[in-house]
């Protein structure tokens, strides 16, 4: 990626984004959500991970998906109860979206014992984590979670250095290049440009222009 590329991604940005936008709405308060969010958004239309996530709020955090405190023990409580993930899903997620051939509760499920593994229970202590490593080869070790994964779940925590690159965030890659770039270089081209934008729109954050871009192309 040339600093030509960078450049000529800022000023289509100028160009045909509206960055008057209203930000992001509330955010997840507890972790279990932000698994199950990023586990679901990935390969899927995101209107179905809203209503999926409102299922499960209305079954166990009486219908608040904003809600501060829901443990990942209480998260894999919830499914041991049931026993089995196909009829978890039957009964509080109501869609049967798969990964690598396996329902995608079970990667969230697998994705939250290994969490609790390394000493992580809550929202805060993911936040608090110290060693970003481990957090990272944690999240990839679950088989169908990558790099976009690892990016999505880091971002709905709050790290508003994180771009998802989703089908939009590579089309606005496209768009202004004329040709794609790999997911890591998709998350350098938002970072550069945001440091060139700065000057332009004061407090602009690689997650906010992510947001932007969403909101343009979710529209279109």
């Amino acid at each position: 990626m040339t600093k030509e590329e960078v450049l000529k991604f800022v000023t289509y940005c100028d160009e045909v984004m509206d960055f008057n936008v209203p930000g992001l709405g509330n955010h997840y308060n507890s972790l279990p959500l932000c698994i199950m969010d990023d586990v679901y958004s990935l390969r899927a239309n995101y209107n179905t991970v809203i209503k999926l996530i409102g299922n499960y709020s209305e079954a166990f955090l009486n219908g608040d998906r904003y809600v501060a405190g829901h443990t990942l023990k209480e998260f894999i409580n919830n499914i041991d109860k049931v026993g089995d993930f196909y009829e978890f899903t039957r009964k509080y997620i109501g869609f049967f979206n798969k990964s690598c051939g396996r329902l995608k509760i079970e990667l969230c499920y697998e994705l939250a014992k290994k969490l609790i593994d390394i000493g992580i229970n809550t929202l805060e202590d993911f936040q608090n984590y110290k060693n970003k490593f481990v957090l990272e080869y944690t999240i990839r070790s679950v088989k169908g979670l990558a790099d976009a994964a690892v990016q999505y779940l880091f971002k709905l925590i709050g790290d508003t250095s994180q771009v998802k690159v989703d089908t939009h965030v590579m089309k606005s890659v496209r768009d202004s290049l004329g040709h794609d770039l790999s997911i890591s270089e998709t998350q350098m081209l938002y970072a550069l440009a945001v440091e060139i934008m700065q000057d332009k729109h004061p407090g602009l954050t690689v997650s906010r222009l992510d947001n932007i871009v969403w909101t343009y192309y979710h529209k279109r």
